[in-house]
């Protein structure tokens, strides 16, 4: 862990698994891991001990992620479930099935009225946590490996295996503008808020979109959203069940 304008701070003893995924609680104190243990941990920064451990997953967790200003937290699993857990009262008030293949990735939108999940399916659901209905959008030729949702939580971009990133404009017509960026699959990106640039993260990724450019091996780089063009992508509507655990 790092904290600005201080020395290095690293949290030991996390798992003895590979760590997949973290994030942090909105005040700065508390860090939710995952690893393929199977289970979610939760960190007290300050005197750097697990306050908590969240095991209901079947398979290794690939994906945390609070939702901002409370203690709500999601996980997403290879089981391919994604649950729902309050980290104060140390209880797992929902548990999301449907998915056929692993879940990757799943986030809050800004509101935490809706979450998106990456699958292995090639699929984005979007699901709305006040009727738990689901939109599933199949834009994707290979595993869906990260979401994100825009800062106003009316944009959704994801990216996968097949080296594209997909923007859907989720509150409109949900039609996805595609970037095809390389041949190697894209493990992870981050939308920028104040401006309309998206870095990415790929394995040996060779920039082929600049010519101009003396250095061939870039690990991330920005694109404008002028390089995209318009792809056909499929929607359905569908129910996931949801478990209560009283």
């Amino acid at each position: 862990c790092v904290r600005p304008s201080s020395q290095f701070r690293f949290v030991s003893g996390i798992s003895l698994s590979p760590t997949w995924s973290c994030s942090f609680h909105s005040s700065g104190r508390f860090l939710a891991s995952c690893s393929s243990d199977r289970t979610a941990k939760l960190w007290d920064l300050n005197s750097q001990r697990c306050r908590l451990t969240l095991r209901r997953h079947d398979a290794s967790v690939n994906s945390v992620h609070f939702l901002s200003s409370s203690n709500l937290l999601l996980t997403a699993s290879a089981d391919k479930t994604v649950v729902l857990w309050d980290t104060r009262l140390a209880v797992c008030p929902a548990v999301f099935t449907g998915h056929r293949h692993p879940s990757n990735q799943v986030v809050f939108s800004q509101s935490g009225k809706a979450l998106a999940v990456a699958s292995g399916d090639g699929s984005v659901r979007l699901v709305e946590l006040e009727s738990c209905e689901a939109i599933s959008l199949d834009g994707h030729n290979g595993s869906v490996q990260s979401v994100k949702f825009d800062h106003k939580g009316t944009t959704v971009m994801s990216a996968g295996s097949d080296g594209r990133i997909n923007k859907i404009y989720s509150n409109k017509t949900l039609e996805a503008l595609s970037l095809s960026v390389n041949s190697q699959e894209i493990l992870q990106f981050h939308v920028n808020k104040r401006n309309p640039f998206t870095k990415i993260c790929v394995p040996n990724y060779v920039d082929k979109t600049r010519s101009r450019t003396k250095s061939k091996t870039r690990s991330r780089t920005k694109f404008k959203t002028k390089y995209r063009t318009r792809s056909k992508t499929k929607s359905k509507t569908q129910a996931w069940q949801q478990q209560i655990l009283i």
